[in-house]
């Protein structure tokens, strides 16, 4: 999309999740939500791990203490952790 399409679809109904990534709704986001995102912001071939990479598969987890996704990403990506995402 057009930086301007963006700007205008974010001034409507989405919001911005992490940099590059966007919902196209408002309001609270759910926990697949956040996984969702976590993998497109770090990019192809990454992973989630830890804790939350359970919850898919419908199996009991204790959430990571600092509530954090934690993401493997191949180590030819250059992406930092952000909000709710540790790379």
């Amino acid at each position: 999309m057009s930086l301007g399409a963006v700007s205008r679809a974010i001034k409507g109904r989405w919001q911005i999740v992490l940099p590059g990534v966007y919902a196209t709704f408002n309001g609270p986001l759910s926990d697949i939500h956040r996984l969702r995102a976590a993998v497109l912001y770090a990019g192809p071939g990454s992973l989630i791990t830890g804790a939350m990479a359970c919850q898919p598969c419908k199996l009991e987890y204790g959430p990571d203490p600092d509530g954090r996704i934690a993401v493997l990403v191949d180590s030819r990506r250059q992406r930092a952790n952000v909000a709710f995402a540790r790379l």
